[in-house]
């Protein structure tokens, strides 16, 4: 049986070459930016080249600069009325019963007549210019659609997520709280609503 000693070792040794290991694979890229579209890509490098932190003689640049402009957007969605919740829904452009099906039940903004609800679906860019024009359609009827200039596709599920904080951050900041979910998500909203969120008290800060 080997010693508690060379056990110890052995463990400590494995820890160092994990970490190393982690460093090496995640130092900061521009990898993502080949995914994006010519036009998007030359405005994310434009905007990762101007932006840096300098921490003494180091230079650093933000690892995503989330550098795209909104190509449908409902900037005045808070402007009436400071919403209790945001709900952000990650979606795809054929997804549109799900969509619809999430507008007639638990993310119909009506649910609650006490209570300021937003429900906003979030889209990348469709590389398919009837896609575009049918989700703009949709966009003109319920005025739920948030769409900006990155190509909509499974790695790219990251951007929507930022895209998502982004438009709060910019247009609805003083939400009292804000919920990140997908089109495939049934949501008890009662429970999360009385029994999670608890309107009647005072919202709470750091609160996942």
């Amino acid at each position: 049986m080997p010693s508690k000693v060379s056990c110890l070792y052995v463990l400590t040794v494995v820890c160092w070459a994990s970490a190393l290991w982690y460093l090496s694979i995640s130092r900061p890229t521009s990898s993502y930016v080949s995914q994006l579209s010519v036009p998007a890509r030359k405005t994310a490098k434009a905007h990762k080249s101007n932006v840096t932190t300098t921490f003494g003689n180091i230079r650093t640049r933000p690892l995503n600069p989330h550098a795209f402009d909104f190509i449908i957007n409902e900037p005045k969605k808070c402007e009436t009325n400071v919403p209790f919740l945001v709900i952000l829904i990650t979606t795809t452009h054929k997804e549109f019963d799900a969509r619809q099906a999430i507008r007639e039940t638990w993310g119909d903004e009506s649910t609650f007549s006490d209570l300021r609800i937003i429900t906003l679906f979030l889209l990348g860019r469709s590389t398919d210019a009837v896609l575009n024009q049918m989700v703009e359609q949709e966009s003109e009827i319920f005025h739920d659609i948030v769409v900006e200039d990155f190509i909509d596709s499974y790695h790219n599920l990251t951007l929507k997520t930022l895209m998502g904080m982004r438009w709060v951050a910019t247009f609805c900041n003083q939400a009292k709280y804000v919920m990140k979910t997908d089109s495939d998500i049934f949501v008890n909203m009662d429970n999360l609503v009385y029994k999670l969120l608890k309107p009647a008290t005072k919202p709470r800060r750091r609160y996942f």
